[in-house]
Formats: C-alpha cells, sequence, structure tokens
C-alpha cells in the first residue's frame, strides 16, 4: 500500500504542476510533438483533463492515507 501510496502523491504532484503551468503559460511541459497533437484532437481544454487527473489522484492519495490509517470504508474503498 506503500507504493500505491507514493505513485499517487507523484500523479497528484505531476498533474497539479501541469495545470499550474498551463494557467499561467497557456501551456504545459510537452516534450515532443505527440502531447500538442493530443491536444489538438480533443475538444476539451488540457486545463480541464490535468485538473481531472489532479483530483483523481488526491481522492485516491487521502483514500489511501486513511486506509493506513485504519479506516475500514477507506480500505474497502481502496482495495
Amino acid at each position: 500500500m506503500l507504493v500505491s501510496f507514493f505513485c499517487a502523491l507523484i500523479g497528484c504532484l505531476i498533474t497539479g504542476v501541469q495545470s499550474v503551468l498551463i494557467y499561467i503559460q497557456g501551456e504545459g511541459v510537452c516534450f515532443n510533438e505527440g502531447c500538442k497533437i493530443a491536444d489538438s484532437l480533443t475538444l476539451v481544454d488540457p486545463l480541464y483533463f490535468n485538473l481531472a487527473g489532479f483530483f483523481f489522484f488526491l481522492i485516491v492519495l487521502i483514500g489511501l492515507s486513511r486506509a493506513r490509517k485504519g479506516s475500514s470504508l477507506w480500505q474497502r474503498f481502496t482495495s
């Protein structure tokens, strides 16, 4: 469960930073043309995708944290 916790933490941090960069600079980190092509094919703004990913990883992170502390509800939810 500890590995899952750190994966969720890293995912939350990466998508959060990417969302902030998109909001401030207008575009996020793109190492090649693949993400620009993918962004042009979708109708939804990339900021919303990254915010959805941030909140997803945040919910998983909170759930794993609560499950590690012994909450039976979160243990059922995260397993």
